[in-house]
């Protein structure tokens, strides 16, 4: 077998490092020459209307440049006449050729791509492709049935917010009569119309009335990505209800003998209330229709006697009851038997029970309705 000499070997050491020398330089002076991307577009969202662009340039530019919409190609002219509200901007000095799109319409919801084609030695080149999402702003909120929904308390109420052509659909959202955001009883759906991008959107809100909806306004926002806020819409709830009737006495109790006036209040809409007094269940005539109820000389019969206010407007009818606190004293009284000692009892109406004093010592013998006594000397 035959050996290179140690001279040969180093001299053919030397040539491959030339050579490989060589090569990464010519590679290098190619690479310097290829063109390339030094910005290249990215997704992006932008509002109908608005203006955008989408930005290119390129670094030794060998060939023609053009932009493609969804894989079609708008053209190589800096002015695309075939699309008006195209252009690309920036200088051919500085490879720039950005795309600007103004106005932005639904039409540019697409997918855009940057192309520079390439001679016989430098291949060409295609950015990576650039999502452009366009928001179309809703339509304003409409509730229906309104402005004003006469209802009656206990009733079911059924509010429908509509908010159409929105991109995304828009967020319908209702806010009660204190701004409180109501999420129970709520139905939210979206209808694509038939561009294939806007939808329309509908909330629908049910609830069973009551007498705090009264006078109530109920709000519907509308927003979307390109709202700077929210759109809104309102309804004015008007309840009728029946008389709630509050009853007040014009002191905390009575002596017997004394004058109890008693007056009887209602909140109702209609606020056309006619009133009617009833004791122990017995209308009592000569206070028909009025607010106040006065009971002359009362006695100890009238003591926790019933006291009923009816009120009544075209609604219903609402009644409240209330007693009589009629304070006796007796005095005087004696055990049986010869020997007797002087007692007295007190009976309360709150509390019908019996007092027993020694008014010798004033003492509290017991509190009972009754008790036996033994006197002594």
């Amino acid at each position: 077998m035959w050996y290179a000499s140690p001279p040969r070997r180093r001299a053919r050491r030397r040539s491959c490092l030339w050579i490989l020398l060589i090569l990464t330089c010519v590679h290098g002076a190619m690479s310097s020459q290829f063109q390339r991307f030094a910005n290249e577009p990215s997704p992006q969202t932008a509002v109908a209307g608005s203006t955008v662009v989408l930005p290119c340039r390129i670094i030794n530019m060998a060939g023609v440049l053009q932009w493609t919409r969804d894989g079609f190609g708008l053209g190589n002219e800096r002015q695309l006449y075939a699309f008006k509200r195209y252009q690309m901007i920036g200088s051919d000095e500085e490879g720039d050729y950005s795309l600007q799109i103004s106005p932005v319409t639904l039409e540019d919801d697409s997918v855009f791509q940057c192309q520079a084609t390439g001679n016989v030695d430098i291949p060409g080149i295609r950015s990576q492709e650039a999502k452009l999402t366009v928001y179309v702003p809703p339509g304003s909120p409409e509730v229906s049935p309104g402005p004003v929904v006469k209802t009656t308390a206990g009733s079911a109420v059924q509010l429908t917010c509509r908010s159409k052509g929105g991109k995304p659909a828009a967020e319908l959202q209702w806010l009660d009569g204190e701004g409180r955001m109501v999420t129970e009883g709520v139905q939210y759906s979206t209808k694509v119309l038939k561009d294939g991008h806007r939808q329309d959107a509908k909330s629908v809100l049910s609830f069973i009335v009551s007498r705090q909806h009264y006078n109530k306004i109920f709000t519907c926002t509308a927003s979307n990505p390109a709202l700077n806020q929210p759109l809104t819409a309102q309804v004015i709830l008007e309840v009728r209800y029946p008389p709630e009737v509050t009853i007040t006495h014009d002191r905390d109790g009575y002596k017997e003998g004394e004058t109890a006036t008693l007056t009887c209040s209602a909140k109702a809409n209609p606020q056309q209330v006619s009133y009617r007094w009833y004791r122990n269940g017995v209308a009592v005539p000569e206070n028909s229709n009025s607010t106040k109820l006065v009971v002359t000389d009362a006695t100890r019969d009238a003591n926790l006697q019933d006291i009923t206010c009816e009120a009544s407007n075209e609604v219903g009818t609402s009644k409240k009851i209330t007693r009589l606190s009629v304070h006796c004293e007796y005095n005087n009284i004696s055990s049986p038997g010869d020997e007797s000692e002087a007692l007295r009892a007190q009976i309360y109406s709150m509390e019908p029970m019996l007092s027993w004093i020694n008014l010798r010592n004033q003492s509290l013998l017991a509190k009972l309705a009754s008790i036996i006594v033994h006197l002594g000397n």
